[in-house]
């Protein structure tokens, strides 16, 4: 059932940054902030399919995360250290949406990298200038042409990766607000009610045994009062 949900949900759901409607990429996101439809972005069926599997693989990985999260809730730590390589250079990263307009060199001219274009990383380790190289997947007419290979920050990367994981996360809970609404399945309800489950029947046996025990002890109670009173009547 919640299978059947994230799919018809996923199927919902449109990922669209002012790229044209036939490209728009299904996905399990909410919208994204359309750029000028005259400029709008295409993306080859390659492209489309890279930020598909993009996507899959985060709200994968923000899932665990979330898993993680709760189990170590009470951990101080956790605090990364100068020497860790940040989220948009792992190696399992590639695809990047750019999110705020970027002037770059290519091939020794100057191009713009706009909102909404696609990049795909090509180096793992930053150079001395903390920049690495990344190649343009798709943009729109007045930008950098797809193929080109341009240089971006590792902190410009870094906020495309952060302000990609925040549309995820508001387009998920926009679906979630949506259930069982716009064509959208209501998620499984996993809790139970009063009826649901058939209370387990009496332990007959437990009391039974209560009862005699009961009447052991009353039993009991009654010789020993018996033999107080024989006892006395003797004495006399």
């Amino acid at each position: 059932m919640q299978a059947a949900y994230a799919a018809q949900a996923e199927a919902e759901a449109g990922f669209n940054w002012g790229w044209p409607a036939s490209d728009q990429l299904v996905a399990s996101m909410g919208p994204i902030p359309a750029a000028d439809s005259a400029n709008a972005v295409p993306m080859s069926a390659e492209v489309k399919k890279a930020l598909s599997e993009e996507i899959k693989a985060q709200l994968a990985e923000d899932q665990s995360s979330a898993g993680k999260a709760k189990a170590s809730s009470g951990d101080k730590g956790g605090a990364s250290t100068s020497n860790e390589a940040p989220p948009a250079l792992n190696p399992a990263r590639r695809t990047f949406v750019v999110s705020a307009d970027l002037s770059v060199v290519a091939d020794g001219d100057e191009c713009a990298l706009t909102a909404g274009d696609i990049i795909t990383r090509l180096t793992d380790k930053p150079d001395d200038d903390n920049n690495v190289n990344v190649s343009v997947a798709a943009s729109k007419k007045t930008d950098c042409a797809p193929g080109k290979t341009v240089a971006v920050t590792v902190d410009d990367l870094q906020e495309m990766h952060n302000h990609f994981r925040e549309q995820l996360t508001s387009g998920m809970g926009e679906l979630a607000k949506k259930q069982g609404k716009d064509g959208l399945p209501k998620a499984p309800d996993t809790s139970t009610v009063k009826g649901d489950v058939p209370e387990p029947p009496a332990d007959k046996s437990a009391a039974k045994t209560l009862e005699e025990q009961e009447k052991a002890g009353d039993q009991t109670e009654s010789e020993v009062k018996q033999e107080a009173t024989a006892s006395g009547g003797g004495s006399q």
